[in-house]
């Protein structure tokens, strides 16, 4: 299914490079856009297979619950998509940063291990979202993907919040893509404090 997917944008994007060059982001805080995009930019270059591709693929961590990673792995990631609306909407969230995932949307299971889900993920063309998900006048709470793109990218901070143009330490990333087609998991992990991945 993945790799259909992953073949079917490598696809339409030599029918129509301009596919994934939408850039209507501009129009508002660009300086801010530019400044999201140019970090899962060089997220995504860090992997070799991305440098001559114009469809990337990014690995992308998902904290759940143990009840949850079974759900996520009988059914797929959508039934997660239908639990909550999702600030920056309403899809399938994923981070890079694995402190951020653990900490942020793991309950820990009876022996205190927090569940990571590493999984593949084809973002496509990119929103940077800079929007507030309390400023109900901008918000994308609860809405679905922006036309024209197959994802919204968010730097936020420790709560979730977005980051604004931040240099310090406490930066983090979300990542949400709205077809289950863009994600394939591939490892599940338990972790403990202090005690590593199992």
């Amino acid at each position: 299914m993945f790799e259909h997917y992953s073949d079917k944008l490598f696809n339409q994007w030599r029918v129509n490079s301009q596919l994934f060059q939408k850039e209507d982001w501009k129009l508002d805080r660009p300086e801010w856009r530019q400044w999201t995009l140019n970090h899962l930019q060089k997220y995504t270059q860090s992997f070799s297979h991305n440098t001559s591709k114009p469809v990337s693929i990014v690995p992308m961590i998902h904290g759940t619950s143990e009840k949850a990673v079974w759900q996520i792995i009988q059914t797929g990631f959508t039934t997660v998509s239908t639990l909550d609306e999702g600030w920056y909407g309403k899809g399938m969230y994923f981070t890079s940063y694995s402190e951020y995932a653990a900490n942020y949307y793991c309950k820990a299971n009876d022996e205190g291990e927090k569940i990571l889900i590493i999984a593949f993920i084809a973002p496509g063309n990119v929103y940077p979202v800079i929007e507030d998900p309390d400023a109900y006048y901008e918000s994308l709470k609860g809405k679905p993907f922006k036309s024209g793109y197959q994802s919204h990218y968010v730097l936020v901070n420790n709560r979730g919040k977005p980051s604004g143009m931040a240099t310090d330490v406490n930066i983090y990333d979300e990542l949400v893509v709205f077809q289950e087609a863009q994600v394939i998991p591939k490892y599940v992990l338990y972790i403990k404090e202090n005690e590593g991945v199992k």
